[in-house]
């Protein structure tokens, strides 16, 4: 039976290894990102296969990548890369849909805006934060016997009857 020190340097040990693999991972999301935009920046990815007419979703096709996540990589990497100047180690843990979040609702914002949003990327829930960077962080919502038949615009949240209730 192992004792709680051997229980306790286990688990350091696996926090330790987690912690690796999750920089690792953030590094291997800006890396893919910054070699997306820049094959997208002035269609370079064109040039990859010396195909001059490709579309950029075939191109993704024949590297494996699909659309929207190429989208998403693209668009955080010129807003906060390009655009905003900020360093990838200070976005290091904010989940990165929550980032293209801000990308989509703070398009004009200075960049000391854009840092507050990111905190708040790293630290809220993505509904919680999806829900304040809409601005609206109450919605109270009666509750029928209804069928749900529509998604609040605001919140998101589904209202009226759970199904098979």
């Amino acid at each position: 039976m192992k004792s709680l020190l051997q229980k306790t340097e286990e688990a350091r040990k696996l926090y330790n290894e987690w912690e690796e693999i999750t920089s690792v991972s953030e590094n291997i999301y800006w890396s893919k990102a910054r070699i997306l935009h820049n094959w997208k920046k002035n269609n370079n990815y064109k040039f990859v296969f010396g195909d001059e007419k490709q579309s950029w979703a075939s191109f993704l096709s024949e590297v494996h990548v699909p659309q929207s996540s190429a989208d998403q990589k693209v668009k955080n990497w010129g807003f906060f890369i390009d655009s905003h100047q900020l360093e990838i180690t200070s976005l290091a843990s904010a989940d990165t849909s929550c980032l293209y979040y801000i990308t989509m609702y703070k398009t004009s914002v200075p960049k000391e805006d854009v840092e507050e949003w990111v905190e708040k990327a790293k630290v809220l829930s993505r509904g919680d934060f999806i829900q304040s960077i809409r601005g609206n962080t109450e919605c109270l919502h009666d509750e029928t016997d209804e069928e749900v038949v529509f998604r609040c615009s605001k919140c998101g949240r589904r209202t009226g009857k759970k199904h098979g209730k």
